[in-house]
């Protein structure tokens, strides 16, 4: 992949760098408090895949928490939060081509495997990538795939209250069984 590293990126690891990247993308937040501070945080219902990114952040992580019921299905996870640091707000600010000119293997199999969903039956795979519009989509996303052999469709799910997101269905012989 072509990289195009930002002086703001440099202070961080490879490692540090591909957790905030796919973090972007995915399950990640970053976060500016009222003191100015700012921070990354993440979370899983896996407690071993973060142990994995606190590893992956090193002397970057600062804490961790649990809560017991989280969300919609008020099911536990498992937070992780980055030490605060500046360098997190000009990353905020990257466009989506620079993170993905950016993310390594190691950032992509993090985004699908924080973002991503197999289909058993059906041998497809969903990107949930709702809270991009069709057009970063279908502008980003499909030619970066497409780049790595990986040929995803948009797929569009409405609720039931009207409001439409789409994301990326990766079929079995669209990509989904390369290793």
């Amino acid at each position: 992949m072509v990289k195009n590293r930002q002086s703001a990126a440099l202070s961080l690891n490879e490692k540090q760098l591909q957790v905030i990247l796919s973090g972007i993308l995915g399950d990640g937040c970053i976060t500016t408090t009222n003191s100015n501070s700012t921070y990354f945080s993440t979370c899983c219902k896996y407690k071993e895949y973060l142990d994995f990114k606190k590893f992956l952040l090193g002397d970057f992580f600062s804490g961790e928490g649990f809560l017991q019921n989280n969300g919609f299905s008020q099911t536990s996870i498992y937070l992780l939060r980055s030490k605060s640091n500046i360098i997190l707000r000009t990353l905020q600010t990257y466009s989506i081509q620079t993170i993905l000119d950016n993310l390594t293997d190691l950032g992509l199999a993090m985004w699908i495997y924080d973002d991503g969903s197999l289909h058993k039956k059906n041998l497809f795979y969903n990107l949930n990538t709702q809270s991009f519009d069709y057009q970063t989509q279908s502008t980003y996303f499909i030619p970066f795939f497409n780049k790595l052999g990986i040929f995803p469709k948009m797929q569009i799910e409405q609720k039931k209250d009207g409001r439409i997101f789409w994301y990326l269905r990766i079929g079995q012989f669209s990509g989904a069984d390369k290793n």
